[in-house]
């Protein structure tokens, strides 16, 4: 089954309100332009630099998540464009990527329970 066959497929099976979030890691824009050819525009990448290197050569309406550790020194080459990070561990990188953004930055904090039944607060954006 092709990539268009897939994304056609999936999207179909969605319902109206989920979002499909096409992981794009490790593979080439030539892949990209394929899914984004069958109607597929966000795209979840997890390495600033593939992201910034196809986000240069691809539509300027894609919309890009960041899915990976992101390290703080990665934020200013890929804050311009990003429309999600779901990495975001440290109040740091927080503030760091909100420093980084042109337009307003609205920011989603969750609170995870982790294994040992304590409570952890996260910071997603």
């Amino acid at each position: 089954m092709s990539i268009s066959q897939n994304i056609v497929q999936l999207k179909a099976s969605l319902p109206a309100n989920v979002t499909l979030v096409a992981v794009s890691k490790f593979h080439p824009a030539e892949a990209l332009m394929e899914a984004y050819n069958a109607g597929q525009r966000v795209f979840g990448e997890s390495r600033a630099q593939e992201l910034t290197a196809k986000q240069k050569v691809l539509p300027g309406d894609i919309e890009w998540h960041f899915i990976g550790p992101l390290q703080s020194n990665k934020v200013k080459d890929i804050a311009p464009f990003i429309h999600t990070i779901h990495s975001i561990d440290s109040l740091k990188l927080l503030q760091k990527k909100k420093s980084r953004k042109k337009q307003p930055y609205n920011p989603c904090i969750t609170g995870d329970t982790c294994c040992s039944g304590r409570d952890q607060t996260r910071t997603k954006s």
